[in-house]
């Protein structure tokens, strides 16, 4: 079995269920257990300053992941992770926000997988039943679950990744015309890129990369640009037949009309508002207080 760096998926992993906005300053970060200093760039170079959670996620943003993960701590960010469904043993650092770890396809489709079935985790398998000549059942798999999330926790990442396709980097996929939930990811030094992408019904990651490590050729290929279109014509065929539905809300949810750059409660004179899913009682209570 073999493992991969996982680009920048983790940031559906680290907790990111509170959209307030962040200051996306520039500072080194101890980066590893060697104490080494590592400084965080974005894949761009550039720097769009404050902006909110949803917003990094969409855009894939490496600092706003790094803010995050300084906040909540990386051995939460590790501990949430392997709740989801990774497995092997991650090192709880700040760049853990990025995708510094080597995890298995498999896995990432699992602990995505969580989520999108309201937080309730299911041990992957490969053989639903054995039956004899007769077709008799001699064996059936019955998956282990799990309640490792609530449901609304779980809805609220659930729906800022749908964003990821219909706003951000993963907009590709949103030409299947059905509500999909996605993360792109692009390891350092092109040496992965992902898409991991969920309907209700089922959850399919796509990696492209070598097995020996190397860089791929092409340095401007992404996860966006490169894997998204065809794991986008991939699922046209496996989806052909299937039912176009939404993610279910849970009781506990509440949408609220937000700013999307303040957070806060929008007016009629917000020029960028969106309709937002909040945990209740987490919801904004302040208006926007910016002359847009």
């Amino acid at each position: 079995m073999a493992y991969y760096y996982d680009g920048k998926d983790w940031r559906l992993l680290e907790g990111a269920t509170d959209q307030y906005s962040i200051d996306l300053a520039i500072q080194p970060f101890v980066g590893n257990k060697d104490f080494k200093i590592w400084v965080p760039n974005n894949f761009d170079n550039k720097f769009r300053g404050r902006i909110t959670l949803r917003q990094g996620l969409e855009a894939s943003r490496n600092l706003a992941s790094i803010s995050l993960v300084t906040r909540v701590g990386p051995t939460l960010v590790a501990d949430v992770a392997h709740r989801a469904g990774i497995k092997r043993g991650l090192e709880a650092v700040p760049s853990i926000g990025l995708g510094t770890s080597l995890v298995v396809p498999l896995e990432m489709a699992s602990s995505f997988s969580t989520f999108a079935n309201g937080g309730i985790h299911a041990e992957p398998f490969g053989v639903l039943k054995v039956t004899d000549n007769k077709g008799r059942v001699l064996e059936e798999a019955v998956p282990e679950e799990m309640e490792n999330f609530s449901p609304q926790l779980s809805y609220v990442l659930v729906n800022m990744m749908k964003g990821v396709v219909q706003r951000g980097t993963g907009a590709y996929a949103s030409r299947l015309r059905r509500p999909i939930a996605g993360k792109t990811g692009t390891s350092q030094d092109s040496k992965d890129m992902w898409f991991i992408g969920m309907t209700p019904d089922l959850t399919a990651t796509a990696w492209m990369g070598y097995d020996d490590m190397r860089s791929l050729t092409m340095k401007d290929w992404t996860g966006g640009g490169t894997v998204v279109p065809w794991w986008t014509e991939i699922m046209e065929t496996v989806l052909k037949d299937q039912p176009v539905r939404d993610f279910p809300v849970p009781d506990g949810i509440v949408f609220v009309t937000v700013d999307q750059e303040t957070g806060k409660l929008a007016l009629p004179t917000c020029k960028k508002r969106i309709l937002e899913a909040f945990v209740k009682g987490t919801e904004p209570k302040e208006f926007c207080d910016v002359a847009h």
